[in-house]
C-alpha cells in the first residue's frame, strides 16, 4: 500500500487504496442487497435485511447511496 488512505463512501471507515470507492465489507453488502432485490423486486427494507443478514441501518444506507447515484 502506498500510504493513501481514504474513507469508504458508504460506512465512512478509513480504508486503503482501492479502485472502488467502498471498502470490501460494503461492496459485499451491496452485492448481497442487489442480488436479493433482483430476486425479490418488491421486498421491503425489513425483508431485505432479514434475507441478507444485514442490519436495517446498513441496508438503508446501501439503498440511499444507490438512489443518490442514479
Amino acid at each position: 500500500m502506498s500510504g493513501d488512505v481514504r474513507n469508504c463512501k458508504l460506512c465512512f471507515e478509513p480504508m486503503g487504496f482501492s479502485a472502488f470507492s467502498m471498502c470490501q465489507r460494503c461492496l459485499e453488502g451491496m452485492e448481497k442487497v442487489r442480488s436479493y432485490v433482483k430476486k425479490h423486486p418488491y421486498a421491503q427494507l425489513l425483508d431485505i435485511s432479514n434475507g441478507t443478514d444485514l442490519s436495517d441501518e446498513f441496508v438503508k444506507r446501501i439503498i440511499d447511496y444507490t438512489v443518490e447515484r442514479y
